[in-house]
């Protein structure tokens, strides 16, 4: 028997037949009641790792550091600078002489290159016109300089005393040639400061020679029954450089090699040229301390005084000085100075004693291409460190009292390390 489905029912009929096609095919279970495990939750979608960041820093209050204080002049403040010199007349008198209506030929109050700077002067401020209000003071350097820094713009008096107990040995007796007014006293010279500008303050001043007291004249009271020999006045003895008359002997170096031994080998090298000596320290090493001798007599009681300059590299211990009181090639008293501003005395002789170990001095002009005027004061046993005619030092030496003289040159930080001498000075003792 045929059964037709209504043509109204098809279009149901056929979404029926529609969804049963898609459930695809079905697995084939076992008969019998099957036990599924329970369904585990979809798990979420892991997302792959990426470069993880380094989580930031706590930030930390930084640590405040307060800079020191310094003194910088502002542009409104000004300054003071001047020199103190020995100002010379020659002995044969001319145009750099002047005549002091007390003190006959003195300088004529203007600074030359050969004049010797004054070192270790002590120098007054005051604040307003002379005398003033006192307020500072200083002591000139090695090359005669002094300076006041950071100064108001104002009125203010600048004076050298001669009875100031520092500068009495080296200023008296003698008259001042800058200022020209002050004859033979105190010296005092009223300024003007303005804002941002150097004001300049010079003193120039003609040592005299001392003068030996007359006796006083003798009553007679009849002839003596011995007479008495006339005492003949003997000048004092000088106590510093600055009291030295013309030199013993002057060596301008002009023909090197005929009063020094010249020498080539692994320590050192001294060779000369025509007004110089050329001394160069190849070993680095601060306790090789090469030397040269000069070919003059030996000294006794001296004062010499050798001119340096250094080279294009000077630092550190590099450093450069005197042997003295030499009785053989091998042993002798050391005086050095470094180029870092300090100095060292030491004996020796086989052994080495140091009499003073490396000491700072503003005596010292440090670094390249500086002059130094090295000076050793020998008299007995007493021996005296100068520089720049400022004295520095002073040792007891009762070994060696008399002996040859040298240069000695030594290399810390600069290989090859030279140092020149241009001039070299003695004076014997009285």
């Amino acid at each position: 028997m045929n059964r037709h489905i209504p043509f109204r029912w098809w279009p149901l009929v056929l979404s029926l037949i529609l969804l049963w096609g898609c459930r695809g095919p079905q697995e084939t279970t076992p008969a019998g009641p099957v036990t599924l495990p329970p369904l585990s939750p979809t798990p979420s979608a892991t997302p792959l790792a990426l470069a993880t960041p380094e989580p930031s820093p706590t930030p930390v209050p930084p640590t405040q550091v307060v800079p020191a204080e310094t003194k910088t002049p502002s542009p409104e403040q000004g300054r003071i600078t001047g020199l103190v010199w020995e100002d010379v007349c020659p002995p044969q008198g001319g145009e750099r002489c002047k005549t002091h209506p007390e003190a006959g030929q003195v300088g004529d109050g203007i600074h030359q290159p050969e004049e010797w700077a004054l070192a270790s002067i002590v120098v007054h401020l005051a604040q307003g016109a002379c005398p003033g209000t006192p307020i500072s003071r200083t002591v000139t350097n090695g090359q005669g300089y002094f300076a006041f820094e950071g100064l108001e713009p104002g009125t203010y008096c600048v004076t050298v005393d001669v009875q100031e107990p520092k500068n009495a040995a080296l200023l008296n007796p003698g008259v001042w040639t800058m200022p020209a007014d002050a004859g033979s006293g105190t010296a005092s010279q009223t300024v003007d400061v303005r804002p941002g500008e150097a004001t300049t303050v010079n003193f120039g001043r003609t040592r005299l020679p001392v003068s030996t007291p007359t006796p006083a004249p003798q009553i007679s009271l009849g002839p003596s029954p011995t007479p008495e020999a006339s005492a003949t006045p003997t000048a004092p003895k000088p106590t510093n450089p600055y009291e030295l008359g013309e030199p013993d002997m002057q060596d301008d170096l002009s023909i090197p090699g005929r009063y020094w031994y010249l020498r080539w080998d692994d320590l050192a090298t001294v060779k000369g040229v025509p007004g110089r000596l050329i001394l160069q320290a190849h070993k680095r090493d601060r306790g090789i301390n090469p030397w040269t001798f000069s070919l003059y007599p030996p000294l006794g009681d001296a004062y010499i005084e050798v001119l340096f300059r250094t080279g294009p590299s000077c630092r550190q211990k590099d450093r450069y000085g005197l042997i003295v009181r030499s009785p053989t090639q091998y042993e002798g008293v050391i005086f050095l100075i470094s180029c870092d501003g300090m100095f060292k005395i030491f004996r020796w002789n086989g052994g080495l004693k140091i009499y003073q170990d490396w000491t700072r001095t503003p005596a010292i002009h440090t670094g390249a291409n500086q002059v130094n005027r090295i000076g050793v004061w020998m008299e007995g046993q007493t021996l005296k460190l100068y520089i720049n005619r400022a004295q520095v030092a002073e040792i007891q030496e009762d070994l060696f009292l008399e002996g040859r003289f040298g240069l000695v040159v030594g290399a810390d930080a600069t290989k090859d390390f030279e140092v020149y001498v241009d001039q070299v000075t003695y004076w014997i003792l009285p």
